[in-house]
């Protein structure tokens, strides 16, 4: 579900250099060590670093797998919750919570735009003070149930509504919808174009932010089975969260080529910082982050 804010130097995407292993050289050129896994959340769906300052937000949906259908993960219950964490502990749990300002019911897709977290909550936008943590604002998306992931291309926020798997831009400013698949989920950029990773027809989708064409897939259904979220590498390539398969996977930058890269339980919307070298990866049925080293060989 997981832009996210691409503040990243080309100097950096440059001096990183080499491949997964010799005999995939032309297959992949990331590989990940598996660090740590931080605990004590409450069923985080997101997990976004601030490559500004290293800190990272993790959505808690508050995830009750005892809850009858959907009430497991889209509770309207105000027990949502944003966590904030460094590189190696949860530091606050209830970083950010239901206010006079915006209740919190079961936050998951992350992004920064500026000095504001924007996080999709079910039905609604909200957006939280960076500096102070305490929401601004609710902003609510028409039509909108089931609001999953955000990205940021640095000047506006998308949020992805699988009920419906339309794309809303939600701010700021006006707000604008386009087409995306059925159940969208993850939402990422690549030069500035707007990819979405659909949970069941388990694809990467090109998004037409003029809002006249059809989601666009890109033809790898078959080698998933559900997808949470996309981002994209400084080399154009992908990473993706096949959930059921347990595993983050690598997709070629012309998408012909995949690569399991790590395997994690029910991993979901991941967060990268290629600054700090480092993927977060949530799993809400275990309330951990999964700390790994993402890097070139």
């Amino acid at each position: 579900m997981k832009t996210k804010l691409l503040l990243f130097t080309c100097a950096l995407a440059l001096s990183l250099s080499g491949c997964l292993n010799a005999h995939d050289r032309h297959e992949c050129q990331w590989r990940t060590e598996k660090l740590r896994v931080i605990g004590g959340l409450k069923g985080p769906e997101c997990a976004l670093p601030n490559p500004l300052t290293g800190e990272i937000y993790a959505s808690n949906m508050n995830y009750d797998p005892n809850a009858e259908g959907d009430a497991k993960y889209w509770g309207d219950d105000g027990t949502g919750s944003i966590s904030l964490l460094t590189d190696s502990k949860l530091v606050k749990l209830h970083w950010a919570k239901s206010d006079s300002n915006a209740t919190m019911d079961s936050p998951k897709g992350l992004c920064i735009v500026g000095k504001q977290l924007w996080i999709a909550d079910n039905h609604q936008v909200v957006v939280v003070d960076i500096a102070t943590g305490k929401p601004v604002k609710a902003i609510e998306v028409p039509g909108a149930k089931f609001l999953n992931d955000m990205a940021s291309d640095g000047k506006y926020a998308y949020a992805a509504d699988t009920s419906s798997g339309r794309i809303s831009r939600v701010g700021p400013g006006p707000m604008k919808h386009y087409k995306g698949p059925a159940s969208a989920n993850g939402l990422g950029f690549r030069d500035g174009k707007l990819y979405c990773a659909s949970w069941g027809e388990h694809d990467i989708f090109e998004i037409d932010l003029t809002g006249k064409e059809e989601a666009k897939p890109v033809g790898l259904a078959s080698k998933f089975a559900g997808l949470d979220a996309v981002d994209a590498l400084p080399d154009g390539s992908f990473l993706v969260s096949d959930q059921p398969n347990n595993r983050i996977v690598w997709v070629s930058a012309d998408f012909k080529k995949t690569q399991t890269i790590a395997k994690v339980n029910k991993p979901a919307d991941f967060g990268i910082d290629l600054k700090r070298h480092r993927l977060y990866v949530p799993c809400f049925v275990d309330n951990t982050v999964t700390v790994f080293s993402l890097k070139r060989k």
